[in-house]
């Protein structure tokens, strides 16, 4: 089974944003099925941070780290994204591709539109490809 990295999958994203990017959490491989998730889910919430969010200006950040704690048939995995340092946050007036897009790939997800930083939770079931 191929598996990859989440780190990997979060590192290839924010590489163009080194000193703007703080990246922690525990090991773990994702089978292809979960990694091509993360990957849609991380490429969005970046995507989204450069055109309006903390990616957007040079004082702004984010911080993202996961956890990853055992149950009986795998792993649980809570996935935090957190903005920081950007322009005021406003709550979009209507549900966009991104949020679609992350609420069908993953069950439990939560934002919050905050002012002073966006942010998002995912908790996911997942077994350890490696």
């Amino acid at each position: 089974m191929d598996a990859i990295s989440l780190e990997k999958i979060v590192r290839s994203e924010l590489e163009a944003f080194p000193s703007q990017a703080k990246i922690e959490g525990d090991e773990i491989f994702l089978d292809y099925q979960q990694a091509q998730k993360f990957s849609l889910a991380v490429h969005e919430l970046t995507t989204n941070a450069l055109k309006h969010g903390a990616l957007s200006a040079p004082t702004g950040g984010v911080r993202v780290a996961w956890s990853i704690s055992p149950n009986g048939s795998g792993q649980d995995l809570t996935f935090r994204w957190q903005e920081h340092g950007g322009p005021p946050v406003v709550m979009p007036t209507r549900e966009g591709f991104g949020s679609a897009l992350l609420k069908a790939a993953f069950a439990k997800t939560r934002v919050d539109y905050a002012p002073d930083g966006f942010s998002c939770e995912i908790e996911a079931k997942v077994t350890n490809g490696a």
